[in-house]
């Protein structure tokens, strides 16, 4: 058994030889049609390009982080599977007006705000989203204008020029025209 096993590690590394020795003959043969200069920098860049990959190989296996089934030929990923749909599977989603549960703290939810709820409730840590429009944006124009008190703040303290008060809006004017 274990005789076995050695074969079969050894005609695997005399394959991976033989495939690392095709490709430098293929790099080699396509790059003598160019000048020195260029087959130096394109082995430079190759090299470099190598390093680095290597290096995050190895920075991932360091941290524990590397899916060891990324270099199985035989893993295959589910790319092909939308998770969306096997959500809206799972939660038996058919209207976006339905109301269903979310899947981890089993609050019943209305479809569309579904999102935001996954994200304040993964993440609770992170309470910046609000569930209406209105809200974000009236929130978003208070933020500006915080941002522009405070840019007018310091720069208030820098110039020497008089105050301006800010001219009110007239609705007089809309107010007439709408009527006519």
């Amino acid at each position: 058994m274990e005789n076995t096993a050695m074969r079969m590690d050894l005609s695997r590394e005399e394959e991976e030889s033989a495939h690392i020795l095709e490709l430098r003959a293929l790099k080699e043969s396509t790059l003598s049609r160019f000048s020195p200069q260029v087959r130096k920098s394109v082995t430079l860049i190759i090299d470099e390009l190598l390093c680095k990959t290597i290096f995050n190989i190895h920075k991932e296996l360091k941290l524990g982080v590397l899916d060891p089934r990324r270099f199985d030929s035989n893993y295959k990923r589910r790319t092909h599977t939308p998770t969306l749909e096997n959500m809206a599977e799972h939660l038996n989603i058919t209207k976006p007006t339905q109301e269903v549960e979310c899947p981890k703290c089993f609050v019943s939810v209305k479809c569309l705000l579904l999102s935001k709820h996954l994200a304040l409730c993964m993440n609770p840590d992170q309470s910046t989203y609000s569930y209406s429009s209105r809200n974000s944006s009236r929130i978003a124009r208070q933020r500006i204008q915080q941002g522009f008190k405070t840019s007018y703040d310091e720069s208030k303290d820098d110039s020497d020029d008089e105050r301006v008060k800010p001219k009110r809006r007239s609705y007089k004017g809309k107010k007439t025209q709408s009527k006519a």
